[in-house]
């Protein structure tokens, strides 16, 4: 085998063990919501890219740095209407018209926090690589802005990156989406050998 086709062979390893983690944090998510509402990820190919979808909008951001045997960031964003969306939801009131106050940050801070928890207690599960996440940040603006300011948080020169959709639905009806971005330095997917 060469090695870029064992690059390949990692890299594909890492996706998957990834996305089994979001699976899970989603899965975990939709607990805490009303009977009938989910979310669930839906996996980009390589030609799809969840920043293009997002590019101008304003865009609320939790953006958490993952250090350990897995070192990195993780990125949730949403449009800020999508965001004023998941915040009413959890909290089972009528959206909020501004994610001005401490307790919608808080709220979608927490939605940060339970993903990076699925997300890493999978790695940890499935290849014993334990990571732990920093306090989420609640960032607005840009595509951009954000995830230059989340970038900030993992310094790391060579990373790759898996991009996801985090939806949620009511039975047939779309309530709202979002994108999650896994940065991971190259040197942590040495690790990813199973």
């Amino acid at each position: 085998m060469s090695e870029l086709q064992g690059k390949n062979k990692l890299l594909e390893q890492y996706q998957k063990q990834i996305r089994t983690g979001m699976d899970q944090a989603a899965d975990m998510l939709s607990n805490f919501l009303e009977a009938g509402s989910d979310f669930y990820i839906l996996p980009l190919n390589d030609s799809e890219s969840a920043q293009n979808d997002l590019q101008n909008e304003s865009l609320a951001g939790i953006c958490l740095k993952v250090e350990g045997a897995v070192d990195g960031s993780i990125l949730l964003l949403f449009a800020e209407e999508d965001a004023r969306r998941l915040a009413g939801l959890l909290m089972r009131q009528a959206t909020p018209e501004n994610l001005e106050s401490d307790q919608m940050r808080s709220t979608l801070q927490e939605v940060g926090n339970i993903f990076a928890s699925g997300v890493l207690s999978s790695l940890d599960d499935r290849l014993n690589l334990r990571a732990m996440p920093s306090p989420p940040s609640f960032l607005l603006g840009t595509s951009q802005q954000i995830q230059d300011s989340c970038r900030e948080n993992s310094p790391h020169r060579e990373t790759l990156m898996v991009e996801s959709k985090l939806n949620c639905s009511a039975g047939h009806d779309l309530l709202f989406e979002g994108s999650v971005f896994f940065q991971i330095s190259t040197s942590s997917l040495k690790q990813f050998n199973s």
